[in-house]
């Protein structure tokens, strides 16, 4: 009697351990198929005809990038560098080149500046403004 307890007992704390790390998984499993949904909603909006879509895609993709440093956003990258080459507009060539440097060097900007950042305008304001101060070596203000 004492063994059949013993082996429902040790059953028991079998699948109670086997649960958590099942629901981990499902965890990383979910987080992961977010950030994929998110990588193709931002390219989606990248290949936009709209200006204003295509700006708050490339902030998002800025954004995911300062968030999530080793976020693998190759494909995203590729399409703003395009965009920073080839667009039409002088400046959302240049927000392109804006973003692809925050996405190449995301510990160059201040994440809570950007991330606070309340509009499109602001946000490529005080990226400029970072970008500047790195680029002439002022990265100390």
């Amino acid at each position: 009697m004492k063994k059949n307890i013993l082996i429902v007992f040790a059953a028991i704390f079998v699948f109670a351990s086997a649960i958590p790390a099942q629901s981990a998984l499902q965890k990383q499993t979910i987080s992961e198929r977010r950030m994929e949904l998110a990588r193709k909603n931002i390219i989606t909006g990248l290949r936009s005809d709209n200006d204003g879509v295509i700006e708050g895609s490339m902030i998002l993709a800025a954004k995911m990038k300062l968030i999530e440093p080793s976020a693998d956003i190759q494909q995203i990258i590729f399409i703003v560098d395009r965009i920073a080459s080839a667009n039409v507009t002088p400046a959302l060539r240049f927000k392109a080149y804006l973003v692809s440097n925050i996405c190449a060097h995301p510990s160059y900007f201040d994440r809570e500046e950007l991330l606070n950042a309340p509009d499109t305008a602001l946000f490529f304001t005080l990226a400029a403004q970072r970008f500047q101060h790195m680029m002439l070596g002022m990265s100390s203000l």
